[in-house]
């Protein structure tokens, strides 16, 4: 194992870019709804804890913790996969167009954390670009 020491991390910059500020700004009321909670599984439609264990999910600004989420293990692995293949039949019966629907709600979702880990990683630009497929 490699002494922390032979690493050294940078101190942050006592003065932000603009770009910075702006990006945290922007990203703030995202990382605020996390901070202090603990994330869950989604299992069978209903969120689960799992074995109960979680991890730090840190701030990639300053590596304070943001939140705490479960680490899932195999068991949770195979509760996960059996609740999909008891739900496979009731997707099977969904319209093409609705779960075209669904598929792109959940897009949208995936977007939106997009943006805020966007402001985030991305300290220098004023513009974040948009990735998304045409």
């Amino acid at each position: 194992m490699v002494p922390d020491q032979a690493f050294p991390v940078a101190a942050p910059s006592p003065t932000p870019s603009p770009g910075l500020t702006k990006n945290l700004e922007r990203a703030a009321h995202y990382l605020d709804r996390l901070r202090g909670t603990t994330i869950r599984h989604l299992i069978g439609g209903r969120l689960d804890e799992g074995s109960g264990r979680t991890f730090d999910n840190l701030d990639p600004v300053d590596n304070s913790v943001l939140c705490r989420v479960a680490a899932g293990d195999a068991r949770d692995i195979d509760r996960a996969a059996r609740a999909a293949t008891d739900a496979f039949p009731a997707w099977r019966a969904v319209s093409g167009e609705r779960r075209r629907e669904i598929l792109h709600a959940v897009v949208d979702g995936i977007e939106i954390v997009e943006r805020a880990t966007a402001a985030l990683i991305q300290p220098s630009t004023d513009e974040m670009p948009d990735r998304r497929a045409s």
